[in-house]
């Protein structure tokens, strides 16, 4: 991707995966986790615009136990905005 054809379109694009610290609960207390690695994971691409807002899109992948032997899995798509800003704090040795 660093050609540049490439760079003019996806430059301000990037990739981002995680797991949430912890597991939730919904209305009927029930735990939701995820299926991996019993904590729910997301995975989203991000497009930068304006240099300051930032556009996402993505998918976070759940699991609930529905009894002792069925698991149930769901992908939850995502859309949204973030606001990003880049701080120097101008330390030096």
């Amino acid at each position: 991707m660093g050609n540049k054809n490439f760079t003019k379109v996806l430059g301000n694009a990037s990739v981002s995966t995680g797991v949430f610290f912890s597991n939730m609960r919904d209305s009927n207390e029930q735990e939701i986790s995820g299926p991996l690695i019993g904590r729910p994971i997301y995975v989203g691409l991000g497009y930068s615009l304006f240099r300051v807002l930032r556009f996402n899109a993505g998918a976070v992948l759940t699991s609930t136990d529905v009894n002792s032997s069925v698991e149930d899995i769901t992908l939850y798509p995502f859309v949204g905005f973030s606001a990003e800003s880049s701080l120097w704090l101008g330390l030096r040795k």
